[in-house]
């Protein structure tokens, strides 16, 4: 895969995470988080979230990975949040409950109560809020009624949830590395519905490989490790991105898949634009801009942290103007090139982009960010302020009057002294910088004579004289009051841009996006892929339908998949036996429908698809030892969260289940479910089963059979008697015993039998070779019952 073109950049900062509040009450959850490094602010509406899966929530946590999580809830709801920060779920809850967030603990969980009184705290504490964009000066009437225009406070687990998270953070600002004074900045507000999202949770993300490294090492010891490493994965594949900031913006699309018509309409189109002939040299001046746009929401922290750093206000300066760059190239490609795209999305930014000009014109007028780079402090434009430039001249020419008068008396020495400055080191004074040619100890006496050494560096000495002396006790404080005109002028400026930081963010956050569409687009271009097709039904139909990752390694059998439309079985069952391509087939379902829900086209020749609102797998089993989950746990888990979680616009895709179990009782298990699934009737989700148990089908019940869809892998048989799959999918049933006939089966059990022969016809080395044996043949698709076997063998002994 092709590497990404900002590895070779600079990183700003590392993320420094995020706090966030959960509050569950009866069936419905409300959530709200503050990102410390980007100093946004995002509150979700109330939205239905069951127990005991609590699926909303967890994928919400799945995506944002917060650094604290303060909650509040019932004690089940609490102890999926213990088993979430990997604590114990026997774990005595009191410990971490708290009776006021300004005395919590700086702990992982942090529980907090509910009560009237609370809630009023609360809504005192948001109505007191300073949101960006605000108005100054407003009385608290119309501070109040803005603060609800912006926010859903008359539901009150967002003003619980709100209110205590920004009670926290008041509190604890030291820890979180905030220092920000007496309020909690808000950069930018967001509020945002959880409905719009398709929930998935983390080990679908594993099984279809979106990040690397998404599933838990069994032992727990390695959770977390090598993280920062992106292997093979949706992700690495996808992210062809120009900017820190646009791979930063792709991993939140790929946890964000959304079933928002319009945005995702947005997204093919803009794919598509750029596929059409003659459009990818337009793009040109595009991809150079995009270079250089950074995170302004984490540049911005950084100045209200070190308002004096100059290589801040550069690169905020830096990231502006590039943006504003990439408006002027979108508007040239105009909405009538590119309507109903992101192109047109941004374009529409570039006739309110005054501000956008006018907080460049005040930079340029207020920062001198040429003169001061050396010094790294922020330094004020000559000519914007008359008091403060008759300061700055007194003392520029205090200065020069220093130098003139050291190299009139230093004039016997310059062929030992080199250069000869003035400077103005706080709490010293007036110094003379001294650097030496040749040797320095016989040219330091001589200035010891009529100069006193104050410090002294590897490249030069700083001295003062009786001259120095007399300014420094007349005009001592002139660089004192100098900074401090200059920190009012900065603290100004700062409040300035703070109140257009939300357009300016807007403007980022396009060009992050367009960044990532872009990359999609890339990607289409080189694997050819197509643009989907949304419907407003309940369908899903994919022709020559391909694994994108798997395509990239060898070339692909492709296969159709069609639930809904001229199918109108909504459960697909595929039997075949193991190496015959069920699960590779399952997966690339289940990505093509997870592609065209992020805003990507997809490995098909054509896909007509109505939106999905949940997709759920039983696809990977991982076993935990730390967690004490067998494999038959972990799978029974996670087939009840796809039942009771799945509704009927879902995707639910089932793999292999039972294999920790015995043959009965997973066969049983499977067919309930199957049965459970079509007694729903039109309100099905779309399912797709595979399976090696080939007589599943005769289980489920006769009245059920019409509602279920039969499917098979096309294999052959050689002249050796080994079975070969053609990875073709086809109508009917595996119904023949291919265990004898998969290639090496034969080779395998003579070696069986050599080996039992070797070791003596004993029942316990019989009992070993039969159980190994056994466990080759389940992992190719053949399930016998052991006992049954044994009771044969045993016989046979006796005879």
């Amino acid at each position: 895969m092709a590497n990404r073109p900002h590895e070779t950049q600079n990183s700003l900062e590392e993320n420094l995470g995020q706090v966030m509040s959960l509050c569950w009450e009866k069936g419905k959850i409300a959530a709200s988080y503050y990102d410390l490094s980007s100093l946004e602010l995002f509150t979700c509406h109330e939205a239905l979230d069951h127990s005991p899966e609590f699926a909303m929530t967890m994928n919400l946590l799945r995506q944002v990975k917060p650094l604290h999580i303060l909650a509040s809830g019932p004690n089940y709801f609490l102890r999926e949040l213990l088993v979430y920060c990997h604590l114990p779920r026997d774990e005595d809850l009191g410990r971490y409950k708290v009776k006021s967030l300004r005395m919590a603990a700086l702990l992982p969980l942090i529980i907090f109560p509910q009560s009237e009184k609370s809630l009023s705290a609360n809504r005192r504490i948001i109505l007191e809020l300073n949101l960006p964009g605000m108005p100054g000066q407003l009385v608290a009437a119309d501070r109040a009624a803005y603060v609800e225009s912006m926010l859903p406070l008359h539901q009150h687990l967002v003003v619980h949830s709100l209110g205590a998270l920004l009670q926290y953070i008041h509190a604890n600002k030291s820890h979180l590395f905030l220092g920000l004074g007496s309020d909690v900045v808000v950069s930018d507000l967001k509020v945002y519905k959880l409905q719009t999202e398709v929930p998935m949770d983390d080990v679908t993300m594993g099984s279809l490989q979106i990040f690397s490294g998404t599933n838990h090492h069994p032992s727990g010891y390695k959770e977390g490790e090598n993280q920062s490493v992106e292997g093979f994965s949706i992700f690495r594949l996808v992210d062809r991105c120009f900017s820190r900031l646009g791979s930063k913006s792709m991993k939140m699309i790929l946890s964000h898949p959304i079933r928002e018509p319009e945005k995702l309409n947005s997204r093919y189109n803009t794919i598509s634009w750029y596929l059409s002939a003659k459009n990818s040299d337009k793009l040109q001046p595009i991809k150079k801009y995009l270079k250089n746009v950074g995170d302004i929401s984490q540049v911005f922290r950084n100045i209200v942290l070190q308002p004096e750093n100059i290589k801040n206000w550069h690169l905020f300066k830096k990231i502006v103007y590039n943006g504003y760059m990439v408006l002027k190239s979108c508007q040239e490609i105009g909405t009538t090139a590119a309507p109903n795209t992101l192109f047109a999305e941004v374009a529409e930014f570039i006739e309110d982009d005054n501000y956008i000009l006018q907080v460049l014109h005040v930079l340029d007028r207020v920062v001198d960010l040429d003169e001061e780079l050396s010094h790294s402090k922020f330094s004020v434009k000559m000519g914007l302020d008359v008091d403060l430039d008759e300061k700055k001249k007194l003392m520029i020419s205090i200065q020069n009057s220093i130098q003139e008068g050291v190299q009139n008396e230093l004039k016997e020495l310059s062929s030992c002294v080199g250069d000869i400055s003035s400077y103005y080191i706080p709490e010293v004074g007036y110094v003379i910088k001294v650097v030496f040619y040749g040797e320095q100890s016989l040219v330091a006496e001589q200035l010891n004579q009529n100069f006193t050494l104050v410090s002294r560096s590897d490249e030069a000495h700083y001295y003062q004289n009786n001259h120095c002396k007399e300014l420094n006790e007349k005009y001592g404080k002139l660089y004192s009051e100098i900074r401090e005109h200059e920190s009012r002028i900065c603290q100004r400026l700062v409040s300035f841009l703070k109140e257009r930081l939300p357009g300016i963010q807007g403007v980022v956050k396009l060009c992050a996006q367009l960044d990532c569409i872009l990359s999609f687009a890339q990607v289409a271009d080189e694997m050819s892929l197509r643009k989907p097709e949304i419907l407003p039904k309940k369908t899903l139909n994919i022709q020559q339908g391909r694994h994108i990752l798997w395509a990239l390694r060898q070339r692909m059998v492709p296969n159709d998949f069609i639930s809904g439309e001229s199918n109108r079985k909504l459960v697909t069952l595929l039997s075949a036996p193991n190496s015959s391509g069920k699960s590779v087939y399952l997966k690339q379902v289940a990505l093509t429908a997870y592609l065209a829900h992020v805003g990507s086209f997809v490995p098909t020749s054509a896909t007509r698809l109505g939106l999905l609102d949940s997709i759920y797998s039983r696809i990977n089993c991982p076993e935990s030892v730390y967690g004490n989950n067998s494999s038959f746990l972990t799978d029974v888990r996670q087939l009840g969260k796809v039942m009771t979680n799945s509704s009927d616009r879902s995707l639910i895709l089932i793999d292999e289940f039972g294999k920790g179990t015995s043959l009965l009782e997973a066969q049983a298990l499977l067919a309930s479910c199957i049965e459970n699934l079509v007694k729903r009737g039109e309100k099905c989700p779309i399912t797709l089963i595979s399976t090696h148990y080939a007589d599943i089908y005769d289980i489920v019940p006769d009245k059920d059979k019409d509602a279920i869809s039969i499917k098979t892998f096309e294999n052959i048989t050689t002249k050796n008697g080994e079975m070969i799959s053609t990875f073709q999918l086809k109508e009917g049933r595996t119904v023949r015993n291919y265990a004898t006939k998969i290639a090496g089966v034969k080779q395998f059990m003579e070696e069986i039998n050599k080996r039992c022969t070797d070791g003596g016809n004993n029942l316990a080395n019989i009992k070993v070779r039969l159980a190994v044996f056994m466990i080759w043949l389940r992992l190719h698709g053949q399930i016998i019952d052991y006992q049954k076997l044994m009771d044969r063998v045993c016989v046979h002994l006796l005879r």
